[in-house]
């Protein structure tokens, strides 16, 4: 029996498709290195202090000396200044009189220049992307260069245990009731070649692989990988710049948190928004690499609180039942597509209406499947259940 291959595989040929659901680049904006341009302290000191002496015409080019000028840059009072060159003689002026004014506008200036370094500085959500950026950078330049792939995994290794401790220096411990405090980098690979790159920049928590996970980040880590995503060259990577919208979306969960597959709503849950969340949204999904039905579907939460984002993944409780009339649908459609794939097959893999004709069934099959499924579910006795986790979820989330 032949399926429709993984959507990240191209059936024609059976190799990886051009077109990953999974962002070759998540979080960067096409064509630059995003946070690699902060720019720190301005010109500096010694370049301000530079044009005070060519700007202001209080400052001596010699001792005893000075010149006109007709601009100005105004630290403070100047008029004593300009009374001591009104004196032709200089007595009394040309030594302490000058060099007074001329150092009052050093103090003023060097506070100038401190309370600039204060404003531009870098914040540590700023340090982190640098050095990702950084990482990644240096990975791909050790890849042109043929380095071995020894060499390349260390190299990883050691750049995300740097990542891992920058991020929970920036988030803190996680305090959610049955997760664990401490997390681990969601960032799988810095390597552009490798399948779960660029994924959403957090920290996962997780007691075990397979139980409930929450990837914890800021708002402000998820607008910039947002923001990267809606000038995304490829159309089906993506995404809305705002978070609200986003968090709708499979191809948000699909590139954020997951890496080899694919992430499928079934239905959306309507919760009860927690005290003090922003935002909370709750789906009923699965991960695959195929169509049709998911069978280890999980429930998916998602919050915004404050400059706090946080996602979690649990498997659902009790499991997604089957409901008879939707299985059928999918049945039937699979059918219809095995004989056009059948046809195809015979064609010694020449006739391309036949093999989109498989597909367009396969893929009408899943629609009508997920949205029988979607009307259907609320009505079986598995429902409230399945709710009460969501809802449960976004509770703990917020401290609640």
């Amino acid at each position: 029996m032949w399926r429709r291959l993984s959507p990240i595989i191209d059936g024609a040929k059976g190799e990886p498709s051009a077109a990953l659901p999974i962002s070759p680049l998540v979080g960067e904006m096409s064509g630059r290195a995003e946070g690699s341009a902060v720019e720190r302290n301005c010109r500096g000191v010694p370049h301000l202090l530079a044009d005070i002496e060519r700007q202001d015409p209080a400052v001596p080019a010699e001792e005893g000396g000075g010149r006109e000028a007709e601009g100005r840059i105004k630290f403070g009072s100047s008029r004593g200044f300009r009374h001591a060159k009104a004196d032709k003689s200089g007595e009394g002026h040309k030594g302490f009189g000058l060099n007074w004014g001329y150092r009052m506008r050093l103090v003023w200036a060097f506070s100038f220049a401190l309370a600039s370094g204060v404003v531009f500085a870098a914040s540590p959500e700023d340090d982190y992307i640098a050095a990702r950026n950084k990482a990644i950078s240096d990975i791909a330049a050790q890849e042109s260069s043929n380095a071995e792939v020894e060499t390349l995994d260390a190299a990883n290794t050691k750049a995300l245990a740097d990542l891992e401790k920058r991020l929970s220096a920036v988030l803190g411990p996680l305090s959610v009731k049955d997760f664990p405090a401490t997390g681990t980098i969601n960032l799988q690979s810095l390597s552009a070649s490798d399948i779960g790159f660029g994924m959403l920049d957090g920290l996962r928590y997780a007691k075990s692989d397979a139980g409930p996970s929450i990837v914890a980040t800021t708002r402000g880590l998820v607008e910039r990988w947002l923001r990267s995503k809606a000038d995304e060259e490829d159309e089906s990577l993506r995404l809305p710049a705002g978070i609200d919208e986003a968090l709708k979306l499979d191809a948000f969960y699909t590139q954020a948190i997951g890496s080899d597959a694919a992430f499928v709503k079934t239905l959306d849950f309507s919760l009860k928004k927690p005290e003090g969340a922003d935002i909370a949204v709750a789906r009923l999904g699965g991960w695959t690499q195929d169509v049709g039905p998911i069978y280890d579907q999980q429930v998916v939460v998602a919050v915004v609180k404050g400059d706090r984002v946080l996602i979690a993944e649990a498997p659902a409780s009790p499991a997604v039942p089957k409901i008879a009339a939707c299985e059928a649908l999918w049945t039937a459609a699979d059918a219809a597509a095995q004989k056009f794939q059948q046809t195809y097959q015979n064609s010694d893999l020449k006739d391309q209406q036949a093999y989109d004709s498989a597909n367009a069934a396969w893929e009408k099959g899943d629609g009508d499947y997920r949205a029988c499924m979607g009307e259907r579910l609320p009505g079986d006795p598995a429902f409230p259940a399945l709710l009460a986790e969501a809802q449960q979820l976004a509770d703990r989330m917020t401290g609640k």
